[in-house]
């Protein structure tokens, strides 16, 4: 039994938006599922970072110890706000940037001294996801565009992890410590939309077609 040519390109044009459609869904249910594991994860109780691979604990509350710098370091955070990173030397040897908090540019400080601390915090190992990569992030005054660690190792010749510590602990008087913010997580309502329209694509697409899926009586054969 064959398809008349009507046939097969109305399977054509019916399925190519329909695989596009599902296709969608089925990419915003991985969204949701790492959304949902990155929500997870921040809910978890904290974990000492002591060594090794620090991406581990991506969105983790973590408590790190080391030595704080006596530099600081500014990323533009919008309204004339600026995020203060200093970076740290974990007791492992590796370096870290710490975020400090928001401060207005006119309060920065000086004659920061080195320190010893234990700072609670979450780590933050995205912040070069969704940057412009056209745009050199480059710095002006030890001023950073945006928040992108590895832009911010590589000018100034350091070798910071890719993670960020946002401190949860207020460690200067003047800097307010800012929580990292849960990602919004609208996957399942983006899923069901893309899974509904893919759907509805198929029943308009039957009703508006369905004489064009009859047999082709010159390629009938009868059994």
């Amino acid at each position: 039994m064959m398809l008349s040519k009507n046939t097969v390109n109305t399977i054509l044009i019916v399925c190519c938006p329909f695989i596009v459609l599902f296709t969608l869904g089925t990419w915003q249910l991985f969204r949701l599922n790492w959304k949902n594991n990155i929500i997870a994860k921040m809910d978890m109780p904290a974990v000492k970072v002591e060594g090794g691979s620090i991406d581990d604990f991506a969105y983790r509350k973590v408590v790190v110890e080391g030595i704080l710098a006596g530099i600081d370091l500014y990323v533009f955070a919008g309204m004339n706000s600026y995020y203060v990173l200093t970076p740290m030397l974990l007791s492992s040897g590796q370096y870290i940037l710490v975020n400090k908090g928001l401060i207005d540019k006119k309060q920065k400080e000086v004659n920061i001294k080195p320190k010893k601390i234990i700072i609670n915090g979450m780590l933050y190992c995205d912040s070069y996801k969704g940057i412009n990569k056209l745009i050199k992030n480059e710095a002006k005054d030890d001023v950073w565009p945006w928040l992108d660690a590895e832009s911010i190792s590589k000018d100034m010749g350091a070798n910071f992890s890719r993670c960020v510590v946002w401190a949860a602990d207020k460690l200067s008087d003047h800097i307010a410590p800012t929580t990292l913010p849960k990602p919004r997580n609208y996957h399942m309502q983006y899923m069901i939309t893309w899974y509904v329209l893919a759907l509805i694509w198929l029943i308009v697409c039957y009703v508006k077609n369905k004489s064009n899926f009859a047999v082709d009586p010159k390629h009938h054969k009868s059994t």
